[in-house]
């Protein structure tokens, strides 16, 4: 009798794990298509930042705007830094064509119209390429400093 029971549990086990293993599947599966990424659903603002000209598809992450400011800054320092340090060295930037030596009040006033207007403007793509060549001139700013 023993055996005849233990029989019929083993048989009955693998039949009724079957079914909850569908069920198991179907349910996930399930889940899965409705999480599946939706473009439609992207997190894109109804309302434009304050200065914002240019819609995009893609806005920039919190991460690459963090970097964005974090550049621009050492940008700030590090060309203001090149200036004091030798009298033959000139801002490169084009908005500073009439004057080549800007004082640090003239910086930071650039920056502090120009930075935002143009972060709240760039896509995801752009913001990629403005922080790289901000990044490049940070570079070139410190190579003239030492």
């Amino acid at each position: 009798m023993k055996e005849l029971l233990f029989i019929c549990l083993i048989v009955s086990i693998p039949a009724s794990s079957l079914d909850i293993q569908t069920r198991l599947q179907t349910d996930i599966k399930a889940t899965l298509a409705d999480t599946k990424y939706d473009p439609v659903e992207f997190d894109i603002p109804d309302k434009p930042k304050l200065f914002q000209f240019v819609e995009y598809n893609e806005p920039p992450t919190k991460a690459q705007y963090t970097y964005f400011y974090v550049i621009h800054a050492l940008d700030l320092i590090t060309t203001y830094e090149g200036l004091k340090s030798n009298p033959n060295v000139e801002e490169q930037n084009i908005f500073f064509k009439n004057n080549p030596r800007p004082s640090l009040g003239e910086l930071v006033l650039f920056k502090a119209i120009v930075i935002p207007l143009l972060g709240h403007n760039l896509s995801s793509d752009h913001m990629n390429i403005s922080n790289a060549i901000t990044t490049g001139a940070v570079i070139n700013n410190y190579e003239i400093y030492h």
